[in-house]
């Protein structure tokens, strides 16, 4: 049997309605310290929910991102496939069939690299608000105890987020060599073309 946080609402601090690709500003303390046992209990219980949405993001990320390398590196792998064949290639069927493949998985490459940057910063905004959340009730959870407001303010989130920063610039490199896929298809389209 799951027990219900009794929680007045007039402890909760309105969410912010900036820009969603910004995420809310970090405004911490704005929930009241409770002064009994009970509320103490709800804070804490609070506090750990926001704790477990905001690790759901970070795994929810990193397991996207996951599924999109696998997905680029099999698409780049058949793309250059693609590729390779038609410039390998001598007689003009087999190089327009290669090139007919090469295009089509190019361009899902860059749609699905689109879709997840994306995706991306929609997890920001998320990630963002919950720690916003998390700052603003980590004081009526812990006191003067500091669990993420110390890393706040040592800017320690900057360096997470900086992992995810890393993550996002191979995307970018992904993201080039499919640009650079769009020039690999007219330099074998012009250097086939005498097959004419």
């Amino acid at each position: 049997m799951s027990k219900t946080l009794d929680a007045p609402t007039d402890r909760l601090a309105p969410l912010s309605t900036r820009d969603p690709y910004q995420g809310p500003e970090i405004i911490p303390g704005q929930v009241p310290r409770p002064t009994d046992a009970k509320d103490i209990d709800v804070a804490v219980r609070r506090y750990d929910t926001l704790m477990q949405q905001n690790r759901f993001e970070h795994t929810s990320f990193w397991s996207r991102f996951g599924f999109m390398m696998v997905s680029q590196m099999a698409l780049l792998g058949f793309f250059l496939r693609a590729i390779a064949d038609a410039a390998l290639q001598s007689d003009l069927t087999s190089v327009v069939m290669s090139l007919l493949l090469a295009i089509p998985l190019l361009a899902l490459g860059l749609l699905l690299i689109g879709r997840f940057e994306r995706l991306h910063h929609i997890t920001h905004w998320w990630i963002k608000r919950w720690l916003k959340l998390i700052l603003e009730h980590e004081d009526a959870a812990f006191g003067d105890m500091e669990i993420v407001r110390g890393a706040e303010r040592d800017k320690l989130s900057d360096k997470i987020g900086g992992v995810r920063a890393e993550a996002m610039a191979i995307t970018g490199v992904l993201k080039r060599a499919w640009h650079a896929g769009i020039l690999a298809i007219v330099v074998v389209a012009v250097a086939k073309s005498q097959l004419l």
